[in-house]
Order: C-alpha cells, then structure tokens, then sequence
C-alpha cells in the first residue's frame, strides 16, 4: 500500500545510490559531430509535418524563491543589503524591469523603489513575487506592440521554431492550481507560431492529488489536518510523471520553465534540441525494427556512427531498449547545483542516470569532483512502444530513490516525502543516452538578478 511505503521510507530512510564514478565524455557521454547529428533531422522534420513532436514543461513552480532578495531588502532582513541593492541597480538596465521603471516613475538609482516595484501589489508595485514563475516577465517582446514576454510565451515561440514552418505540435504546461493558462492564449500561440515557425496548440494540467504524500511529526506520528485525516502535501517535481505520460507526441522534447531565452540567442538553442530529438527518433526507429524483427545492424551502426555503447548480445541489447528512452543533453559543469550524470551500481550491473548531489552518500561525495558535466534537463523523450501504446512509466521508477527533508513547524520539525526526481530516480529505468551539448545552451533564471545577466543585456540593448 502506498501509504505504507510512505511512512516506511520516513521511518528507516532512503537508500543513497551507490556510484560506480561519474559519467564523462567517451564514458557514457556522446560528444557527435554536429554533422553526424544533423544528417538524422529529416525524420525529426518529418514528424513535425505529421504533429508528432510535442513538449512538456513543468511550471507550477512558485516565484518566491526567485524573488527572496528584493523581499528581504524590503522587511529589513537582508544578511547584505547593500549588495542587493547594488544588484537591484544593475537590475534596472534589463528591458523588462527598465519599461516597468519608467511606468511607475521609479528612479532607476532607487533599489528600495525598484524591489517594491518587484515584490508589492498594485498600485505600488506589480506583484510578480506571489505569481507562478512562468507568469513573471521575462524579456521584452522584439516589437514594440506586443507585451513583455513571460515565460509561457517564450516556450511557445522556441517550440514554433523547433517544428519549423510546415510543423504542428502540442505544448503541455503543468500550471499551479488557479493560474490557468492567460485568456486568449491560443491567439498569443497563432501569433507567435506565424513569427517564428510552426503552428503550436498549448494545453495544461494540474499535479494530480493522487500523487500527494505523507509527513510525520517529530515524534515519528503522522501529521494530520484539524480534522485528523492525514495531511498531505505536494509530491515535487517526480509527480509530473503521470502528466509527462499523457503529452502527446513520438517524440517530446522536456525543459523547465526558466531556462528560455530571448529571440536573438535562440540560434544557440533551437539547433541543439532538434539535435536531442532527432537523435532520439533515429534510435526509437531503430531500436523497433529490433524488437520486431531481431535486425540489430541499423541500431548497432548509428550507436557506432555517434560513438554511443551498447550491450555485446542481442539478449542484452533487447533488455536495454524495450523501454522508455530519453537522450539527455549535459553542458559542461561551472559549479552550478544541481544534478550530474553518473554510473550507478544496480542489481543488473551499472546503468547510466541523473544524480542530485543531494542524493550522494558523504562517503561518495568525492566522486563529485570527477563530474565534468551538469544536467540542465534538456530532454528528448520517447515514450511509445513498437505497437504504439505507451510504456507504463510507473514501472521503471526507482522508489528508493524518494527525497526526504525536514521542514520547521510550531510543533517541530517535520519529516516529510518527496517522490523521485522526475529526471532523476523517477526516469531511472529507462534506456538512457548523454548527449553533450553547448554551455551557451542553459540560460535560466533562478533568481530575478539571472535577467540582468550578460548575455541577457546585451541582447536585449541589440
């Protein structure tokens, strides 16, 4: 029973995966020639004729965070303030924030002025800090008529260019509950697909309740709500699983919400997740013809031709690709946190997946410093099986793989449960391929300061 696991992960603890050492390149990362990959688009482009390429894009995630340090600027909080004013200052010159500026009058010089703007409702300020993260104001909009982009925007415009002009396909939002995708966003999408390639149809999906998990109190009782029912709270990110599944497509390209960029650097881009995706076509198309007919030589040379391994015996081969797959784009590491690709000790021998450094036993922490490469969820997905139904992905969920975490409370700390990462324990069985792909590819933004980066302002002043 589900609730039972639950409380028995709580109670015992979560089992770290053991790491054989990190995945590098020529050592479960494929570094191809563009050229070798490109030569795979045609069935890529074909696909999208045929609006059988779609994209999911988990966005239910809140903007607090984003916003912590103009908040604590404001309530007299800020371990620095003085940096944070300063960085607030720099703020000012990103388009989107410097349009808003000179609407409410607020001095460019003025970080007080300036976080207000951010963090107070109208009339004040605007009050992106308590909006959902895709609803927040990114960059401006390259003509001068359409409103500031927000990140659902963005995604439809990247998506419009990935299908190309005589592509169609599906973008999947997860929203949070009461943020439903803006009025008349199916006339933003037109717009946008007219401007920038294919027609794109958006749809959303709330996290499903079903998929909610159970904390303990302190003293190891379960926490419940004044009726005394069991409380319950939001699974994270691995409950996506389901929603992921129901996202149409042979192929389905994932990335998160906040790492978009604006028009000017999508040619760093757009090129690299074709690239994902047509690589993961090619393997599915190939990876069928073995399980229906037992022809290994097309799947064996294009692993060949990209420099990827595969198991020596066709038994082998046929116990690792009669699964979902998904090739996974890893850009070099520059320190960012987060999770890295690595070989993990299982049962059946070692297998490629997505570790958080979360998850790393103390005493494996030092295979962190072997990890060359960073995982900026940059997924193409391939979900089908040969006769076209779909995996069930539940079954290649790694359950010990789950996140436990103390949160404070007035009664005391609180255990509570998360399930496996969607990316990491929760994709743990699947047939995984690394892909290295440029650095110039990952340009989130995980606090309001990340839209004043560089590269944002000096496309932006172009």
């Amino acid at each position: 029973m589900e609730a039972t696991k639950q409380i028995r992960l709580l109670e015992e603890g979560v089992k770290a995966p053991v790491l054989s050492r990190a995945a590098t390149v020529g050592d479960g990362i494929v570094r191809c020639p563009v050229e070798q990959l490109d030569s795979l688009l045609a069935d890529l482009d074909q696909a999208a004729s045929d609006g059988k390429i779609g994209f999911f894009v988990p966005a239910s995630g809140a903007a607090s965070r984003m916003f912590a340090g103009p908040a604590q600027l404001l309530a007299g909080t800020h371990p620095d303030p003085e940096g944070e004013a300063k960085k607030l200052r720099r703020l000012a010159q990103a388009p989107v924030v410097q349009r808003n500026l000179w609407e409410k009058g607020v001095d460019p010089d003025d970080a007080q002025g300036i976080a207000t703007l951010l963090i107070k409702e109208s009339p004040e300020g605007y009050g992106w800090a308590a909006r959902p993260k895709a609803f927040v104001p990114f960059h401006e909009d390259p003509e001068p008529s359409f409103p500031l982009r927000t990140p659902l925007e963005e995604q439809i415009a990247e998506s419009a260019e990935i299908l190309g002009k005589r592509g169609h396909g599906t973008v999947h939002f997860t929203l949070a509950e009461g943020w439903p995708l803006p009025a008349h966003f199916d006339d933003t999408c037109r717009t946008l697909g007219r401007r920038h390639g294919g027609d794109v149809v958006a749809g959303a999906s709330l996290q499903s309740p079903a998929t909610d998990t159970l904390s303990l109190e302190s003293d190891g009782t379960l926490v419940r709500d004044k009726e005394g029912r069991p409380a319950l709270r939001a699974g994270g990110h691995g409950s996506l699983l389901g929603n992921l599944g129901m996202t149409p497509g042979a192929v389905v390209l994932v990335k998160n919400i906040d790492n978009i960029q604006p028009d000017a650097r999508r040619p760093y881009v757009v090129p690299w997740r074709r690239r994902l995706g047509a690589l993961a076509l090619a393997l599915k198309f190939r990876a069928e013809r073995f399980l229906e007919t037992g022809d290994a030589k097309p799947l064996r040379e294009l692993a060949a031709a990209v420099g990827m391994g595969l198991p020596s015996t066709d038994a082998e081969l046929r116990v690792q690709v009669d699964r979902p797959l998904r090739v996974a784009g890893m850009v070099p590491n520059v320190g960012e946190p987060g999770g890295g690709p690595f070989w993990v000790v299982t049962e059946d021998g070692e297998r490629l997946e997505i570790v958080e450094q979360s998850e790393v036993d103390q005493a494996q922490k030092g295979l962190l410093a072997g990890s060359t490469h960073f995982n900026p969820v940059e997924l193409a997905c391939c979900l089908d099986k040969p006769d076209g139904s779909r995996y069930d992905l539940d079954l290649y969920v790694d359950p010990s793989r789950a996140f436990l975490s103390k949160k404070p409370s007035p009664r005391g700390e609180l255990r509570v449960f998360e399930r496996p990462g969607l990316w990491n324990g929760a994709m743990s069985g699947w047939w995984t391929v690394f892909l290295e792909i440029p650095l110039d590819t990952f340009l989130p933004a995980k606090t309001i300061h990340d839209l004043a980066h560089p590269w944002r302002l000096e496309i932006d002043r172009a």
